[in-house]
């Protein structure tokens, strides 16, 4: 009769189990969070990213963003919808855009623990 072993799981197999396990649990705590306020992860992250100082080009958004720039679009699109960003041309005529968070949704952004820029 055969025997069959279990395979004996590595320390950083356990930790790496371990640590996925704590990010979906808080994955699952801010996007809670974040559905109160009516945002994505990508609309959060991309108010996140954005400076209301420095206007950011879109094809720079989409990269921090790691996205294609029709994304960022859709993105910027719902949030200047909002009022929470406003997009203007800059001199060399490309998109650019301008965050805009008012002062409930930092409030609100910390609650749900989305860590700052």
């Amino acid at each position: 009769m055969a025997t069959t072993t279990t395979p004996r799981v590595s320390p950083a197999h356990e930790a790496q189990k371990l640590f996925f396990e704590i990010g979906m649990d808080h994955r699952g705590r801010v996007g809670a969070s974040l559905a109160e306020l009516g945002l994505t992860f990508s609309q959060a992250h991309a108010l996140r990213l954005l400076d209301p100082e420095r206007p950011l080009p879109m094809s720079s958004l989409a990269e921090r963003l790691f996205c294609d720039a029709s994304n960022v679009t859709g993105i910027a699109d719902r949030l200047e919808a909002r009022g929470l960003v406003e997009r203007r041309s800059s001199a060399a005529r490309r998109a650019q855009a301008r965050g805009r968070a008012p002062p409930f949704l930092k409030t609100r952004t910390a609650e749900a623990d989305i860590p700052a820029r």
